[in-house]
C-alpha cells in the first residue's frame, strides 16, 4: 500500500513490503506521470536530441562492450592465486591443540575459530549454548573431544555414488527413491514384482533409510538397497541431463511426486502397463 507523510519528499511513497514489513520508497504515481507528460510536451526536435544523448550515454556505460571491458580490467587487476580447486583446503582442524587453562570466553571462541574456523563472540548462539554445557554439563575435555569428532567426520572424503552400484548393470538399472514412513515401504515393497515384470532386464535399486533395509532386502526382485538421501531427489541427477549421462535408466520417486520435482522424464523409457483402449 502506498501512501505518504508529511516529512515524505512529493517524488516517493512509502510501501512496507509485505511479510517482512521492511520500508521501501516506491516512486510517487503523479511525479511518474508529470515527468512523462513533460517529455511528451518538449518540442519534437529538442525531444530528439534528449533522446539522442541519452541513447549514446547507454552504448558508452551500459552496452555489452563496456561492461565486458569492464569485468575484464578487474579480473586482469586481481592477483593471481595458487589454489588447488580439485583439493580445496579443510577449515576444519582436529589437530589444534587448546590452552586447557585459558578463560572459559577464550577457551569456547578458540575451538570455533581454530578448529571449525568460525568466529564467535559471547554474543552468538553456540558460545552462549557451549558456555551453558561447561557450566552444567561436561568439562573442558569433553568439549574438545566433541569438536574433534565433528573435524573428523567432516575431514571424511565423501563416497562416490557410483561405487555403490554395480559396474555390469550400467543402462540397465532402475531407481525407486522412498524416504516416507515404514507403512509407505512396506507398500512399496509389494510393487516390485510388478516393476520387475515390467523391465525384466532391468536391475531394481531401492533408495530408502538404513532402518528399512531389512523390510526390503529379502525381497528377490529387489537387486541392492543404497542409502537414501536428499541429493538424489533430482530426477535429472538421477536419469541424466545434458552431459551428466546419469546412474539410472529409470527413477522412481513415488513418495517425494509434487510439483516440487519433476520426476517423469525417465529418458523416455517408461512404459504403460494398462491399455485403455
Amino acid at each position: 500500500m502506498l501512501f505518504r507523510s508529511v516529512s515524505q519528499s512529493r517524488y516517493w511513497a512509502e510501501y512496507r513490503e509485505p511479510g517482512t514489513q521492511f520500508i521501501k520508497a516506491s516512486t510517487d504515481p503523479d511525479h511518474i506521470a508529470e515527468q512523462l507528460l513533460s517529455v511528451y510536451n518538449t518540442p519534437s526536435i529538442e525531444r530528439a536530441a534528449i533522446g539522442m544523448k541519452a541513447r549514446q550515454f547507454v552504448i558508452d556505460k551500459c552496452s555489452i562492450e563496456a561492461i565486458g571491458k569492464e569485468l575484464e580490467s578487474i579480473i586482469d587487476s586481481m592477483p593471481e592465486v595458487d589454489y588447488d580447486f580439485n583439493n580445496p583446503p579443510s577449515r576444519f582442524n582436529a589437530d589444534y591443540k587448546p590452552n586447557f587453562e585459558a578463560s572459559e570466553k577464550d577457551f569456547i571462541v578458540s575451538l570455533h575459530k581454530e578448529m571449525l574456523g568460525e568466529s564467535i563472540d559471547e554474543n552468538h548462539t553456540s558460545f552462549k549454548v557451549w558456555k551453558n554445557k561447561l557450566q552444567q554439563e561436561i568439562n573442558r575435555e569433553q568439549m574438545y573431544n566433541h569438536f574433534r569428532n565433528v573435524c573428523f567426520q567432516q575431514q571424511q572424503k565423501p563416497v562416490e555414488f557410483e561405487s555403490v552400484l554395480d559396474k555390469d548393470d550400467e543402462g540397465r538399472r532402475i531407481c525407486v527413491l522412498a524416504q516416507g514412513t515404514e507403512s509407505d515401504i512396506l507398500l512399496l515393497n509389494s510393487l516390485m514384482e510388478n516393476l520387475h515384470k515390467q523391465y525384466p532386464q532391468h536391475n531394481i535399486y531401492f533408495a530408502t533409510r538404513p532402518e528399512y533395509f531389512p523390510l526390503i532386502e529379502d525381497n528377490p526382485f529387489v537387486h541392492k538397497c543404497i542409502l537414501y538421501s536428499e541429493m538424489l531427489e533430482n530426477s535429472f541427477i538421477l536419469e541424466g541431463a545434458g552431459s551428466h549421462k546419469g546412474y539410472f535408466d529409470l527413477a522412481f520417486m513415488p513418495t517425494t511426486t509434487t510439483q516440487k520435482n519433476i520426476c517423469y522424464i525417465h529418458n523416455g523409457k517408461d512404459k504403460i502397463q494398462f491399455d485403455l483402449q
